[in-house]
C-alpha cells in the first residue's frame, strides 16, 4: 500500500511539472499584462553608462609678420580639457627701402647717413648698398656769340680769345661758327697765361690739327687737360695748310661793351668770339665711411659724368668723406635697405607670457609648450609684444611669425538609461482582490511566506512570492510573480487576478529617488574657435527643446527609451529640472546642468506590461510610444529573456516510465 502511494505521489509530482507553465521574459517581470482601464506610472532609475566617443576641436592661430602689440582673440564653449598645445614665434625680416644724397663742392667733405635697423642693410648693388657719384664740369664763357654778324679766318690769318676767372683744370674748348665756301680749315689749338697780344702759337699747344666741322653750331673741341695757374688767360687758333681754308665764326655786336672779359684779336676786326672753355671731370676719387668700408671711383673721363660703386656699409655707418682732385661739384646719391629682425619677441595667453629672450634671426624658430590652464572657457586673447626701445623712430618696425594652436577636447558624460520605480503608484479602485490562489472577490492576503493573494500589488515581501500582480514590484529574492496564469477560480479580473491595467515593468530595483541621470554636453559651433570678438547677445533661459522615444513602436518584452533634451543659449552654465510625466502623472525629477552655448541630454528606459499608446511630456515637449504583443511589435526582444524551470512532455514520459519500472521491480 505504501508503495502504491508513493508510485502515485511521484506520477502526480511528474504531472504537475509536466502542466507547470514555463515563464519567459526579463528577470522580475510580470510577462502577461491585464486588460486595462487603470494607469500605473513609474520613475526612472540608472541601469547603465552608455559610453560615447569624444569631440575634438583645433583652435589654429597662423600669422605672419606679427608687429609689436599685436593681439589675437577667440571663443571657447565648454570643454573638458586641452590637448596639444603648442606656440611656435618664427623670426621675420622686415624691410625699408631708403636713399641718402647731397652735393659735395670740396675735396674732404664729410656726407652724413642715417641706417637704421638690426641687421646689415642690403641694396641694389648685388644685394649691398648702392652710391652714385655725378661730376658737374665747370663752363667759362665769353659771354657773346649767336649774333648777327661774322668773322672770319682765311689763310694764314689767325685769332685769339681772352678767358678770365677760368676753371683750375680744362679739359675742353667749345665755341660756335658757321661755315662758308671753301674748303674746311685745320686749326692748332694754345693756351697761354696772359692777354691778348696779337702774337700767335704762343703758350702750351692743348690740341694740334682740329679739322673744324663742316657744319654750323657749337663744336666741342677736346684737348688736352691744362692746369691753369692765373686768373687771366688767352686761347689762341692758328690756321695751318691749306692757305685757302677758311674758318668763319657769329658775334653778337649788341653784346660789346667795354667790360668784356673776351677780345677777337686779328687782322682785320677785333670783336668778342663766342667761346667756352669746360672744366675736366674730378680725378683720383675715393669714398671712406667711418666704419672703414672704403671704395675707389678713379678720374673721370672727358664723356664721363656719372659712375656708381658697390659700398658694404653696416648699421655703424653715420658718415662718408669723399676725396678728389679738381674743383668740380660731385653729385652723391646712396640707395640701400634697412633691416629689422624679431627683437626679443613675447607671446601672452591670457596674461601669461612666454619670452624668446633674445633677437631671432630669419628663419629661427623657438617653440613653447604652455600650460594648458591658461586657456577658459570664453573669450582667450593671445597678444605678442617685440623689443623696439633700442630702435629709431624711422627703423623699420620689428615683426615675429606666430604659430598657436591647441585642441579642444569634449568628453561626453555617460548617458544614462533609466528603469521604471520599484514603488509605482497604482489606482486599486477595481480591484476586487479575487486573486488567482483565493478565488474570485477574496480579501487582500496578508504577508507571508507564501502569498499567494490575487490583487494588483505585490506584498514587497522577501520570500518566494508567487502573486499575479499585473505589475511586477521586483523582491530582493528570485520570486515567481505570474500576471499570466489566473490563481484560484472565479476571480473578477481577466486572468484570474485583481485589477488590471497598462503595467510598466521595472527591470532594476534601484529607487527611482535614487537615479542620478548625468547631462551629457553635446559640442556646439562655438567649441571651434574663431579669431573674432566676443559675442554681446543676450541669449533666453535654458528649455528643453525635444522629447522622444527610442524606439517609438516596441513589444511589451522590449525597452523604450525617453530622450530629454535640453538647450542652454545663455553664456554661463544652467542647472534645469527636467520633470518626466507618464500618462499625466509625474515619475522622475531629474536635475541637468548645461554647459554654456551647449547643449545636454538625459535618458530613461522603461518596458511596458501591457499593449496600448503611452505619452511622455517634459515641459511643454511630448513624445508617444506605441505597445503591442511581443507578436507584433518591432522590434523584438532577441536576447533579454530568461527562462524559469520546467519540463518537456518528452522528459515526463521519461519519467513516468522510469518509477513505474521502480515500483514493479520492488512489488516484486
Amino acid at each position: 500500500m505504501n508503495r502504491t502511494r508513493h508510485v502515485l505521489a511521484v506520477v502526480g509530482l511528474v504531472l504537475a511539472l509536466l502542466f507547470a507553465p514555463v515563464a519567459s521574459g526579463p528577470v522580475g517581470a510580470a510577462t502577461t499584462a491585464t486588460p486595462a482601464n487603470e494607469t500605473e506610472t513609474a520613475g526612472a532609475a540608472t541601469t547603465a553608462q552608455q559610453q560615447e566617443a569624444s569631440t575634438n576641436s583645433t583652435v589654429s592661430l597662423v600669422e605672419t609678420n606679427v608687429t609689436d602689440g599685436s593681439s589675437f582673440e577667440y571663443e571657447l564653449g565648454a570643454y573638458d580639457r586641452i590637448e596639444n598645445f603648442s606656440v611656435e614665434l618664427t623670426g621675420s625680416v622686415t624691410r625699408e627701402d631708403d636713399v641718402d644724397s647731397g652735393t659735395v663742392t670740396s675735396d674732404g667733405e664729410a656726407l652724413p647717413v642715417s641706417i637704421a635697423g638690426t641687421m646689415e642693410p642690403t641694396g641694389p648693388a648685388g644685394g649691398e648698398p648702392e652710391l652714385t657719384l655725378t661730376a658737374e664740369t665747370r663752363t667759362v664763357s665769353s659771354e657773346f656769340g649767336g649774333g648777327d654778324e661774322t668773322v672770319g679766318l682765311y689763310g694764314r690769318w689767325d685769332s685769339e680769345i681772352r678767358i678770365t676767372q677760368p676753371p683750375s683744370t680744362i679739359g675742353s674748348v667749345r665755341t660756335y661758327h658757321s661755315t662758308s665756301g671753301g674748303s674746311g680749315a685745320v686749326v692748332d689749338v694754345y693756351i697761354v697765361e696772359e692777354g691778348p697780344d696779337r702774337t700767335y702759337g704762343e703758350g702750351t699747344l692743348v690740341r694740334e690739327g682740329w679739322e673744324v666741322p663742316n657744319r654750323e653750331g657749337w663744336q666741342t673741341i677736346d684737348i688736352d687737360e691744362y692746369a691753369t695757374n692765373s686768373s687771366t688767360i688767352t686761347v689762341e687758333f692758328v690756321t695751318v695748310e691749306p692757305i685757302n681754308s677758311s674758318f668763319e665764326t657769329s658775334v653778337d655786336s649788341r653784346q660789346w661793351d667795354s667790360q668784356t672779359r673776351a677780345s677777337w684779336s686779328g687782322n682785320l676786326l677785333s670783336k668778342p668770339l663766342p667761346l667756352e672753355v669746360v672744366s675736366a671731370g674730378p680725378r683720383d676719387v675715393s669714398v671712406t665711411a667711418d666704419d672703414g668700408t672704403n671704395v675707389s671711383f678713379g678720374s673721370f673721363g672727358t664723356d664721363e659724368t656719372s659712375k656708381t660703386q658697390p659700398l658694404d656699409l653696416s648699421t655703424n655707418a653715420t658718415e662718408l668723406t669723399v676725396n678728389y682732385t679738381g674743383d668740380n661739384t660731385i653729385e652723391w646719391s646712396l640707395a640701400y635697405t634697412e633691416r629689422t629682425g624679431s627683437v626679443n619677441p613675447s607671446v601672452s595667453v591670457n596674461g601669461n607670457r612666454l619670452n624668446a629672450s633674445r633677437t631671432l634671426a630669419d628663419g629661427e624658430t623657438v617653440s613653447f609648450t604652455p600650460d594648458p590652464s591658461w586657456v577658459r572657457e570664453g573669450t582667450n586673447t593671445v597678444a605678442v609684444d617685440l623689443d623696439e626701445s633700442a630702435l629709431s623712430d624711422d627703423a623699420p618696425a620689428p615683426a615675429v611669425d606666430l604659430r598657436y594652436t591647441h585642441d579642444v577636447v569634449v568628453e561626453p558624460t555617460p548617458t544614462p538609461s533609466a528603469t521604471p520605480s520599484p514603488t509605482p503608484e497604482l489606482d486599486d479602485s477595481d480591484d476586487s482582490d479575487g486573486g488567482g490562489g483565493g478565488g474570485g472577490g477574496g480579501a487582500p492576503a496578508p504577508n507571508d511566506d507564501e502569498d499567494d493573494d490575487g490583487d494588483d500589488g505585490d506584498d514587497g515581501d522577501n520570500d518566494d512570492d508567487s502573486d499575479n500582480d499585473a505589475v511586477d514590484v521586483s523582491d530582493e529574492e528570485d520570486d515567481g510573480d505570474d500576471g499570466s496564469s489566473g490563481g484560484g477560480g472565479g476571480g473578477a479580473g481577466s486572468s484570474g487576478g485583481g485589477g488590471s491595467g497598462a503595467s510598466l515593468v521595472d527591470d532594476d530595483t534601484t529607487d527611482a529617488s535614487a537615479a542620478s541621470a548625468t547631462a551629457t554636453a553635446t559640442p556646439t559651433p562655438e567649441a571651434a574657435a574663431t579669431a573674432t570678438q566676443a559675442s554681446t547677445r543676450t541669449p533666453a533661459g535654458t528649455v528643453v527643446t525635444d522629447v522622444s522615444f527610442e524606439p517609438s513602436r516596441i513589444s511589451t518584452n522590449v525597452q523604450a527609451v525617453v530622450v530629454v533634451t535640453v538647450r542652454n543659449p545663455q553664456t554661463v552654465s544652467d542647472t534645469h529640472p527636467v520633470e518626466l510625466e507618464l500618462e499625466g502623472q509625474l515619475v522622475k525629477t531629474q536635475d541637468v546642468t548645461v554647459p554654456a552655448e551647449s547643449t545636454a541630454s538625459v535618458q530613461f528606459a522603461f518596458e511596458f506590461a501591457n499593449p496600448g499608446t503611452y505619452t511622455a511630456r517634459v515641459d511643454d515637449e511630448t513624445a508617444t510610444v506605441t505597445v503591442v504583443e511581443p507578436e507584433e511589435g518591432t522590434p523584438t526582444a532577441a536576447s533579454t529573456s530568461t527562462q524559469f524551470p520546467g519540463f518537456t512532455p518528452l522528459t515526463v514520459v521519461l519519467a513516468v516510465c522510469v518509477l513505474s519500472a521502480l515500483a514493479w521491480r520492488r512489488r516484486d
